[in-house]
């Protein structure tokens, strides 16, 4: 079975793939993040739907 879930950076309906807890980070953004130099413009963007991943995770794992 294939699992649609929203990418927690780029908002896009999409496969499920680098998954943390029930937030994903899409195959397409992943690459970017993993080719991506500080310097670049979309490096706030990405960085930031990062943060919103880790802090909804630890909203959720809190008792």
């Amino acid at each position: 079975m294939i699992r649609i879930i929203e990418c927690c950076v780029c908002k896009r309906m999409t496969r499920a793939n680098l998954l943390l807890r029930d937030t994903n980070i899409c195959l397409e953004c992943e690459q970017k993040i993993m080719k991506l130099d500080s310097s670049h413009e979309d490096y706030f963007e990405l960085k930031e739907g990062i943060k919103r991943m880790l802090r909804y995770n630890q909203l959720v794992s809190r008792p």
